[in-house]
């Protein structure tokens, strides 16, 4: 970037100021001298003029005298005179024939030369005592010497209307010279005028926003209009330092801000580790209470599944490998991520034992996208559900009914999600109930407090939403729709996660 500083700037308008004033003033004296060469050459015409007629005049009566007298002196003044009206003569027609009329100044020339050609034939026939050659070439010169002089008074009156017209012409342009001269004096007032304002304006406007903006800063506001300076000098360095000092100054402030919401949020996030570990202590410790020496149960499960196996009862070794599978779910860790197909291949293990208690009664469908088999979730979610459908909703309900489960992938623009939908046809349940639902999977010490436990796992709906809620970081999405004795819809939807966040969670 071209630096220019404001000594530099200043010297620059200065010297500009200083230059055209000089230009100014050598105009005018320039056209002041123009004029006053036009007078002096009039003047210089006149006189001349007035040398030739004196020089003419001189000779003639030198050459009288001489033609009379014969005197020395006279023939002396004589040639004097004559050489000096020829030079006079030459000079005239040299400097002023473009001027003043070539043909008029030619002819006083070369009369001149005839008069001064007859002049010497009169001088020589004097000498030579042949008076009437004297007598006749001294009345020529004479007739020359008059013929002369009406010349000269002509161009005399002409050189009058001239220099009237000269006159006339210089005072004309005089006067305009002297309005041009006030024009430019003018303009070169308003120009300095317009420098000087430019040059303050420049300097000051900047400064006075810098002013402004350091009295915000002062106030604690940060978020001004930026200061855009484009004189290249020494402001616009102060310009650029103050707004990368507001800036930095800004940053610094944002970056605390930052620093201590991501300190609130991971004192927050702990704070739900914890509550999701006392929670899944508190489910594992209600899972565990349920069951009596798992080893024992165990042993005599897989006891009970050689003898059907011996006695060739089919039915009962599908129900006891079920109640075996469900059995190995629910004693699992709680904190364990598992696939949605051990998940679905549990409830399946449950909805066939629940056949063969209701028989008939029941009708059962799951329905699951291949897709979504091998992603990772939080385990028990979806099986106290149906455990409430089966043993809350049909198992209270003559008749029986039927359960329906899917398991759906929904996409939005930048997340996937599962959606699981469990729909029965029970008695289904009051607004007040499922109210108490909400509530109970909202408050963490209500779900440690008064536990609701389901059948098989130990873990009731309310400690499932609490789960979900903090696992997923209030991602998953919870509705359930009832209606009294026509059956009830719970829908859970939880975020697609990958492995490491998942693990992370």
């Amino acid at each position: 970037m071209r630096l220019d500083s404001i000594r530099k700037k200043m010297m620059v308008y200065f010297t500009l100021v200083m230059l055209m004033s000089g230009m100014i003033s050598v105009y005018i004296s320039y056209n002041s001298r123009m004029l006053f060469d036009e007078i002096d050459d009039m003047f210089k015409f006149s006189l001349l003029f007035d040398d030739v007629e004196n020089k003419l005049e001189g000779s003639q009566e030198a050459l009288m005298a001489y033609v009379e007298t014969k005197s020395s002196d006279s023939l002396n003044t004589y040639i004097e005179s004559s050489e000096d009206l020829a030079k006079l003569t030459t000079v005239l027609l040299q400097k002023y024939t473009q001027k003043r009329g070539a043909l008029s100044l030619e002819n006083v020339n070369n009369m001149v030369v005839k008069y001064n050609q007859y002049s010497a034939e009169a001088i020589v026939a004097k000498r030579g005592r042949d008076i009437e050659a004297c007598r006749k070439a001294y009345d020529l010169a004479s007739e020359t010497y008059g013929n002369i002089q009406k010349i000269i008074d002509e161009l005399k009156l002409i050189q009058l209307d001239q220099n009237i017209a000269i006159y006339e012409s210089l005072a004309t342009n005089s006067q305009k010279i002297q309005n041009f001269n006030l024009i430019m004096i003018i303009d070169l007032i308003l120009l300095t005028m317009a420098l000087v304002y430019q040059v303050t304006y420049k300097m000051t406007t900047p400064i006075i926003k810098l002013s402004n903006a350091a009295n915000e800063i002062s106030k604690g506001h940060f978020d001004g209009e930026t200061i855009i300076v484009e004189s290249e000098d020494e402001v616009q360095i102060m310009a650029i330092a103050f707004e990368e000092m507001r800036q930095n100054i800004k940053k610094s402030i944002g970056d605390l801000k930052r620093t201590n919401e991501i300190e609130s949020k991971l004192f927050e996030k702990e704070l739900q580790t914890v509550k999701m570990q006392t929670l899944l202590n508190d489910a594992e410790l209600r899972s565990l209470q349920s069951q009596i020496n798992p080893h024992f149960l165990f042993n005599s499960l897989n006891a009970g599944v050689q003898l059907a196996m011996m006695e060739n009862a089919n039915g009962t070794l599908e129900f006891l490998e079920d109640m075996s599978a469900i059995f190995r779910y629910n004693i699992r860790p709680l904190d364990e991520l598992v696939k949605v197909r051990e998940e679905v291949d549990t409830i399946r293990a449950y909805c066939n034992m629940m056949k063969v208690r209701f028989g008939q009664a029941l009708e059962f469908s799951l329905n699951v996208e291949d897709a979504i088999q091998e992603v990772d979730i939080m385990p028990l979610i979806i099986q106290p559900v149906v455990e409430n459908a089966f043993i809350h909703g049909i198992g209270k309900k003559e008749g029986g009914g039927s359960v329906h489960i899917n398991i759906v992938q929904e996409n939005s623009a930048d997340q996937q999600f599962i959606v699981f939908r469990i729909e029965d046809t029970g008695e289904g349940m009051s607004q007040e109930k499922i109210n108490r639902i909400f509530s109970k999977g909202s408050s963490d010490q209500t779900a440690l407090k008064h536990p609701q436990k389901s059948h098989s796992s130990g873990i009731g709906a309310g400690n499932v939403l609490q789960r979900l809620k903090l696992f997923y970081n209030d991602q998953a999405k919870v509705e359930i729709k009832s209606e009294l004795g026509k059956g009830t819809t719970f829908t859970i939807k939880i975020p697609v996660l990958d492995r490491e966040a998942a693990l992370d969670v």
